[in-house]
């Protein structure tokens, strides 16, 4: 309702808002959700083709990931053929370690 005042219109606003409505919250500047929506867009997809430098055939949903953390065709899957980078031997004592029990001589019986 509005009531005027010499002047001045003054609205009274007091039954408008109710507790229902959420209270309003500030939002980033511009430039913020700029650089937010160009990361989004910089994000890269998985390569969906054989990281060999020689092959780059396109791959399909079966082929996996090696544990050098590339992905390749059938035919370069295995560590030989794409020269892996990952260590197969430090991994293996490292399993070996943590379930192997360690057997010194007092745990051994005397015959």
């Amino acid at each position: 309702m509005a009531t005027t005042n010499s002047n001045h219109i003054v609205f009274d606003l007091s039954g408008v808002y109710d507790r229902a409505t959420p209270p309003i919250t500030p939002t980033k500047p511009a430039q913020e959700q700029e650089q937010e929506q160009e990361a989004a867009k910089t994000a890269k997809k998985p390569a969906n083709r054989c990281s060999h430098t020689d092959c780059r055939v396109k791959l399909m949903l079966t082929d996996m990931a090696c544990k050098c953390e590339s992905r390749f065709c059938s035919m370069h899957r295995m560590p030989e053929s794409h020269k892996c980078t990952f260590d197969f031997k430090a991994a293996a004592r490292v399993i070996l370690e943590k379930n192997l029990v360690k057997v010194s001589a007092s745990c051994l019986e005397r015959l």
